[in-house]
């Protein structure tokens, strides 16, 4: 139980993430937090200096190479770029 020593806003800070990050990667299996009762009479989240330390170095291998949200194949277009149109337009005049 000495191994687990770090509670959520430490791994937050950590991690660099949100507690809604830290929820799910705990939903994914990413995290295997031990949860314990709290003073208050609820429960709380402690971790594993080890395996946050493993999920920081597992971020870090994905930062590299790994694709992301921003990287666009040369078909679709950035946010805001108007799209070009496939179908030309049919201008109606008027007599």
């Amino acid at each position: 139980m000495s191994d687990y020593i770090l509670k959520v806003p430490q791994v937050c800070e950590l991690l660099g993430v949100s507690r809604r990050t830290i929820t799910r990667y705990i939903k994914q299996g990413k995290l295997k937090p031990r949860k314990v009762k709290s003073r208050s009479g609820g429960f709380e989240y402690i971790f594993s200096k080890d395996d946050v330390l493993k999920r920081m170095a597992a971020r870090r291998d994905n930062a590299t190479g790994h694709k992301t949200r921003g990287d666009r194949t040369p078909d679709r277009p950035k946010r805001g770029q108007i799209r070009p149109l496939l179908i030309p337009l049919k201008i109606q005049r008027k007599y």
